[in-house]
């Protein structure tokens, strides 16, 4: 059954991304990266598609309730998706915590990547059980307020190791 008659290509266009998603890299090194990036794409890929046909079913059923919660609670298992990918990720410039002083370090590109990992999985799972149980407005304070909390966590752990790294003399991509 096609939803939109005379766009055909609807069904297909995440299989190229899937599969080449890992070749945007500037340094080409994504080939190292290349099973992990695809699973983290193909997760955004069907996330997209389970939203898009989530609101084909709200809109054919003619009730759109709870339908922030559930692409809340969607967007919290996918940063726990991605969370569990992380920690595998090697130095690149397409996916991943990409600072400057973790581009530049191996070291403290894998350490960085292992607490945000856990730390991705965790909020995420913490972003899905809540939003699917309070108010809109709850919800969105939730979703930015944990994403936020780890973006910082993980950057001033970053900087802090790149500090501690730069007066032991290891600052230099190893």
């Amino acid at each position: 059954m096609d939803f939109f008659p005379g766009f055909h290509s609807n069904k297909y266009w995440c299989i190229p991304f899937t599969y080449k998603y890992h070749k945007i890299d500037r340094k080409r090194q994504a080939e190292d990266n290349k099973g992990g990036m695809q699973k983290i794409a193909f997760a955004v890929v069907v996330f997209i598609t389970a939203i898009f046909f989530y609101f084909i079913y709200s809109t054919v059923n003619k009730s759109m309730k709870d339908t922030v919660h559930f692409i809340f609670a969607g967007t919290g298992l996918l940063l726990s998706i991605v969370g569990n990918y992380m920690h595998s990720i090697k130095p690149n410039y397409s996916a991943g915590i990409r600072l400057p002083w973790t581009l530049n370090n191996n070291e403290n590109w894998k350490k960085t990547h292992l607490l945000g990992g856990k730390l991705f999985f965790a909020g995420g799972l913490l972003i899905a059980v809540i939003c699917m149980f309070v108010s809109t407005i709850a919800s969105i304070v939730t979703l930015f307020t944990v994403t936020i909390i780890i973006a910082i966590i993980t950057g001033v752990y970053s900087y802090r190791l790149h500090k501690k790294q730069k007066e032991s003399g290891l600052s230099d991509r190893q």
